[in-house]
């Protein structure tokens, strides 16, 4: 009999390190055989790092909201690209309806998030010959 398990290791693991030794010993502790199939890096973007800055400043500029970024566990597009990170598009306080049954965003919504989303690109391809 196999169990197939998905693990989302925190970046504190260091998922090919800790978090498998933490996996191993408890398969051996329950008589248990551990296959582990793929171990992926955890996405990890400190809040001080100048892309965080950038996308935050963005957002409070487009919105009037100044708030600390959310981490979330969720599988993104930011997996399978270098240095990135997903924004957008939930505002706080709004119903998350992401991947449920009639998913839905409202057309006041989805202009702002034209406009930040805009925004976001326009600066972060100026980012570099900015940066401090």
């Amino acid at each position: 009999i196999g169990i197939k398990v998905d693990f989302r290791f925190i970046p504190q693991y260091k998922g090919e390190t800790e978090g498998r030794k933490k996996l191993e010993t408890l398969a051996e502790e329950n008589d248990l055989v551990l296959d582990i199939y793929k171990i992926r890096k955890a996405i990890y973007m400190p809040k001080d790092s100048g892309l965080i800055r950038v996308l935050q400043n963005v957002f409070k500029r487009n919105t009037g909201i100044d708030m600390e970024p959310v981490a979330m566990g969720g599988g993104t597009y930011a997996k399978f690209l270098p240095n990135t990170v997903a924004f957008g598009p939930l505002f706080p306080g709004e119903e998350d309806s992401i991947h449920q049954p009639n998913e839905y965003i409202t057309e006041e919504n989805l202009f702002k998030n034209i406009n930040i989303m805009a925004d976001a690109i326009f600066e972060l391809a100026n980012y570099e010959n900015s940066k401090e």
